[in-house]
């Protein structure tokens, strides 16, 4: 990644890091040795440090055995850690550098991920999105934008596409059929988007789940979130109109596998998830006839 696409990390986040690492420099380590100790890789280690990665309770206690501190040490951590849990950043602070440098900031994430799980209830998912769907889907959100940001933007989203066809990561999708009928442009825009969700759909390591309207809703669809499984942790992003929410409090991530649970149960998956997709693409691409 290069320096200027390098993601924004709080004061809070980088304290924590600064504390680790003061911890382990204090008990003459590097960092490979401490991910030895801890039975970790060197990469966790380093973004633990520089405040990427919050740790868990678990995290915070191997830590402390690996340097050996004390008690009151892995207090101090647990305190600072449950302080930045959950971190909120305006989308304003995301761009401020431009909108491409953001879309690379998620594909690092995604690149570290060995399993991806994505619940769109409004919109097709970004790493599946066409290049016209979204240029198109951008400028709804956001009207005013330069063309020139608007290609920054698509070609970042579109160079995440790739990491779909490495074979070591799982990607699950879960969406509404609200999300199959949203049609950000006339109808060949969102035809061509439905083609090639089906084409993707058949990649062994994506998984497409649809949820039909006509049966009964398995949960609420409040709002779209990403749950990112990475080396010995897992990360919860959501996007809010002005925001996005980070989340890596253990409760809430389970509350979130919860909600993925109840998704996945009331969804149709393979066969019939493809069927489902065809009846709409017969449709029309969603025009309803």
């Amino acid at each position: 990644m290069a320096a200027s696409d390098a993601p924004e990390i709080s004061s809070e986040r980088r304290a924590l890091g600064d504390t680790l690492r003061s911890l382990r420099v204090g008990a003459g380590l590097d960092q490979r040795e401490l991910a030895r100790r801890a039975g970790w890789t060197q990469p966790k280690v380093s973004r633990l440090e520089n405040g990427r990665t919050v740790p868990s309770s678990d995290d915070i206690a191997a830590w402390v055995r690996a340097v050996g501190a004390d008690k009151s040490a892995q207090a101090e951590l647990a305190a600072q850690a449950e302080r930045v849990a959950t971190e909120v950043t305006a989308w304003r602070t995301l761009f401020s550098r431009g909108y491409g440098p953001k879309q690379r900031q998620i594909e690092e994430l995604e690149r570290e991920s060995k399993v991806i799980y994505n619940f769109a209830p409004s919109i097709i998912p970004g790493p599946l999105q066409t290049a016209e769907y979204a240029r198109r889907a951008f400028r709804t959100w956001n009207p005013e934008v330069s063309d020139t940001a608007v290609a920054d933007y698509v070609d970042a989203r579109l160079s995440r596409q790739q990491l779909l066809y490495d074979p070591s990561r799982m990607w699950v999708f879960i969406v509404t059929e609200g999300a199959l009928r949203w049609r950000p442009g006339p109808p060949e825009v969102l035809r061509a988007q439905l083609g090639q969700l089906r084409s993707l759909a058949t990649l062994e390591n994506v998984k497409l789940g649809i949820v039909p309207f006509a049966q009964e809703a398995p949960t609420l669809f409040m709002h779209s979130f990403v749950l990112y499984e990475r080396e010995g942790e897992t990360l919860v992003t959501i996007e809010t109109f002005v925001d996005e929410l980070d989340v890596q409090d253990a409760p809430k991530i389970q509350a979130y596998r919860d909600v993925l649970e109840r998704l996945r149960a009331g969804a149709l998956w393979g066969d019939d998830a493809i069927a489902f997709l065809d009846t709409i693409i017969a449709e029309g691409g969603g025009q309803g006839g």
